[in-house]
């Protein structure tokens, strides 16, 4: 039998026994709803013999709008879900900041490292663990730029002759003209 609903001088339907008793289940369809089989005569969904009782809702729940709106599941109060993203970035970020304070020695190891985490750390603060990201940035661009500047320090002393390095196994042999 096709089934009518009238609401707000608005005639939804015909919909079949299924997707009405389903809209009545889901609550969507209530007690107080205009109904008809026809779309002539209207009478209160409560009120037709037979047709609430076979599927009640399954809890209390404001009716719909419009048959066809969203209604939220009550299992889900607060919205669906939602996919969080970026604070595996954030954490790598921070690790690899710690790495660098102990890397940076080694810096063939440590540069590619250090950039790596920077990367990481951009690419967290899109996500949710903003600070954690911010907190993996500030660790390896400062050891990034420490690591820098202690090389620039080293290229310009070797430059000057005020260091001298062994050929054979890079120990520094003498420095500011005094040998180690």
């Amino acid at each position: 039998m096709p089934y009518f609903v009238n609401i707000d001088n608005t005639v939804y339907g015909p919909y079949d026994d299924a997707v009405f008793q389903d809209y009545i289940r889901e609550g969507r369809i209530t007690r107080q709803s205009a109904v008809s089989t026809d779309g002539v005569n209207w009478q209160p969904a409560g009120t037709m013999p037979g047709l609430l009782s076979t599927a009640p809702p399954p809890f209390d729940m404001p009716p719909a709008a419009y048959p066809d709106q969203y209604q939220p599941n009550p299992h889900q109060p607060y919205g669906p879900v939602r996919a969080r993203g970026g604070s595996g970035k954030a954490t790598a970020s921070v690790v690899l900041g710690i790495v660098g304070a102990v890397a940076w020695p080694v810096w063939p190891i440590g540069i590619p490292l250090m950039i790596i985490g920077i990367v990481l750390g951009i690419m967290g603060l899109r996500g949710e663990a903003r600070g954690r990201a911010m907190l993996g940035l500030f660790l390896n661009a400062f050891w990034l730029l420490f690591t820098l500047a202690l090389l620039a320090i080293v290229a310009y002393l070797i430059a000057t002759g005020q260091m001298v390095i062994c050929g054979e196994t890079g120990q520094v042999i003498e420095m500011f003209g005094n040998p180690l």
